[in-house]
């Protein structure tokens, strides 16, 4: 049975779309952090860590996690309010009133006949 740091460390690694297999169970837990191991993931393109693959990847990973602060910072986007405004600024998308429907219209084809289907 896993502790609950490793059901948490379990669920941040499915949660970034990483499959674990058992072998890498044992390494992953004495991590005191899997975010570096997660980014490093991502820019490797690698989706499956066994015993292997984890050691590449703490071999190119960054010793210390990026503060979350400063990486929100970087990526922010600019339609999203801030902190002192109220409503979000930018384009709207979808229009404001949607066209009535119309009839369908007959379409006419050489091999139909209106007659055919009385009603």
């Amino acid at each position: 049975m896993h502790s609950s740091s490793w059901e948490e460390t379990y669920n941040q690694l499915v949660s970034a779309g990483l499959i674990v297999q058992s072998s890498a169970v044992g390494k992953l837990e004495k991590l005191s952090s899997v975010l570096p191991l997660i980014e490093a993931a991502n820019s490797s393109g690698i989706r499956l860590l066994d015993a292997g693959t984890v050691d590449e990847l703490l071999a190119i990973s960054p010793k210390e996690p990026v503060s979350p602060v400063e990486h929100s910072n970087r990526n922010s986007q600019t339609t999203l309010p801030r902190s002192e405004q109220s409503s979000p600024h930018g384009r709207i998308l979808a229009p404001i009133r949607t066209p009535e429907p119309l009839p369908p219209r007959p379409r006419v084809s050489s091999g139909f006949n209106n007659s055919d289907f009385p009603m």
